[in-house]
């Protein structure tokens, strides 16, 4: 990670200066669910206090198109994608900055204070990390900010074959992404952490299915692997909830 005092205070009309390099919560949802470089660079090339001020909804509702079948679909991506942020900080896997309190100067928020953090919108301070329901007297943060460099390496840019048949790295939407075993996992564990308790579990397939479904082409021999190391014990063996969903796991 880079050093964080090199992030300016909010507000700061002098700081433009290579903010490019940082993103938003909203911009990194953005990138998250889309992979689409040029939806980022529309929102970063706002000023900065309307990028501190942005919101997850507001993005998420950017996204429906209404000549689109699935664009009613796409919000709920952007608030996967925060919650996979939230789960990959709490990891260690990514660092999310943030003045605390709002007074200090940006900081590293702990991967261990994710344990009791969420991400929220907030109509006057935009998207902040602060405890669920909001006890005042809990630390919170704003004016938060991704390293991008780090969100592209978990979540990496599409890779296509164009016509000339040389591999470049484009960045692209409709799920063309090439996951990575990092993002798999993520996807996995917020998978069972959400999954309805009296409900069926889910199969091998349905986890193969569903990952290709959200995560794209690539990720379904990646969830296998997920599945082995992450899935609770009993979505593993057959008993009376597993034979509903056709028997063995």
């Amino acid at each position: 990670m880079s050093d964080l005092s090199e992030i300016p205070p909010a507000d700061d009309p002098n700081s433009a200066t290579g903010m490019d390099a940082w993103w938003t919560i909203p911009e990194t949802c953005i990138w998250i669910s889309t992979r689409d470089r040029g939806r980022v660079a529309k929102m970063c090339a706002v000023g900065i206090q309307e990028r501190n001020r942005a919101l997850i909804f507001t993005a998420s509702e950017a996204l429906i198109d209404p000549d689109d079948p699935a664009g009613s679909e796409k919000p709920d991506l952007v608030l996967r994608a925060a919650r996979l942020l939230k789960d990959a900080a709490g990891r260690g896997q990514i660092t999310i900055s943030g003045r605390r309190r709002g007074e200090e100067d940006a900081v590293e928020i702990p991967s261990v204070a994710w344990n009791n953090l969420e991400l929220a919108d907030d109509k006057t301070r935009g998207v902040i990390a602060r405890a669920p329901g909001f006890d005042a007297f809990a630390p919170w943060w704003d004016t938060l900010k991704v390293l991008a460099d780090d969100v592209r390496a978990l979540w990496p840019p599409a890779l296509v074959v164009p016509s000339s048949g040389e591999r470049t790295d484009r960045d692209a939407a409709q799920g063309t992404a090439k996951p990575t075993q990092a993002l798999v996992d993520a996807w996995y564990q917020e998978r069972v952490k959400t999954w309805p308790e009296n409900s069926p579990w889910p199969t091998r397939a349905d986890d193969k299915r569903d990952a290709i479904a959200d995560l794209g082409r690539g990720a379904g021999t990646l969830a296998e692997d997920a599945r082995n190391r992450l899935a609770p014990q009993h979505w593993h063996v057959p008993g009376p909830r597993g034979l509903k969903r056709g028997g063995y796991t």
